[in-house]
């Protein structure tokens, strides 16, 4: 594999960006010559893939990664696009435990796929509802100190 070099900005660099923190990754990317021979921005989000930080939180348990059926932005590619869903990221997630995550989806899941995974594609009213839920907890074991 090769990299077509931009002979205005020679092997192009730019510092991925990590799409579910926004956090830049400890990364180099080197673009080459891009459409219209453009110098790289000095950073971006190049892909999915989450940074060390976010996979070590994700790592607790089974992260559920919000997804919607529209792009937040037209230069979004979907994260899942299959005849049944084409489905984009919305950047929010949350982690649950294995346990929970059995819990959640023991209809559409058997307990050895759910063990086997670290991440699941959720609709955004699920993460919606249980940010909601988890708040309501904290606000009322807050009260009761």
């Amino acid at each position: 594999m090769s990299i077509r070099i931009s002979k205005k900005h020679g092997v192009n660099p730019t510092i991925p960006v990590c799409f579910w923190c926004g956090k830049e990754k400890n990364e180099v990317a080197l673009l080459g010559k891009l459409k219209g021979d453009i110098e790289a921005p000095r950073s971006c989000v190049l892909d999915y893939e989450p940074c060390d930080e976010c996979k070590k939180n994700w790592s607790l348990g089974v992260a559920l990664l919000g997804t919607s059926r529209k792009p937040l932005n037209d230069t979004l590619p979907p994260i899942k696009d299959t005849e049944e869903a084409t489905l984009y990221p919305t950047g929010q997630w949350l982690v649950v435990t294995k346990e929970a995550a059995k819990r959640f989806f023991n209809e559409v899941a058997t307990e050895e796929e759910i063990e086997k995974t670290d991440r699941i594609l959720v609709e955004q009213g699920l993460i919606d509802y249980l940010n909601a839920e988890f708040l309501k907890i904290a606000e009322d074991e807050d009260n009761v100190q």
